[in-house]
């Protein structure tokens, strides 16, 4: 059985034989889709409507939406098997949401990182947005 770059065998997310996520352009090569999603959300990238604190699940898929609605039907929606990608394998998909919950509440005690100062910032955003990625 073939294996995608996503490790999820029989992925409903990648075209049959092959670790190309399945897309509304009908895209089938890595290289082409990869360089059509860069160009894509550097466009959307400027639709997002930012809003200030509390932010939570939902304003996260809106996000994605927004940025991948052009290219996925799934975009926004919370992922449902289970993957995993090189040595890293990412939350299975039945607790992504309460993971996710969780990781927002602990953004809220930090009051978003707002009071973090300057020269904590960068290491506690990349801690969460490593948990984030981790997460979904």
């Amino acid at each position: 059985m073939h294996m995608d770059k996503y490790d999820a065998g029989n992925d409903y997310y990648c075209y049959p034989d092959t670790s190309v996520l399945k897309n509304k352009l009908g895209i089938t090569d890595e290289k082409v889709l990869e360089e059509a999603e860069r160009e894509i959300t550097a466009i959307s990238i400027n639709y997002i409507k930012y809003n200030d604190p509390p932010y939570n699940l939902e304003y996260l898929k809106k996000i994605h939406s927004t940025l991948f609605s052009e290219l996925y039907d799934w975009a926004g929606e919370i992922r449902n098997v289970d993957i995993s990608k090189g040595g890293t394998r990412f939350c299975i998909a039945s607790r992504i949401t309460p993971e996710i919950e969780k990781i927002f509440s602990e953004l809220a005690k930090e009051s978003y990182l707002a009071t973090v100062c300057d020269c904590d910032f960068a290491m506690k955003l990349s801690e969460y947005y490593a948990e984030f990625n981790v997460g979904s």
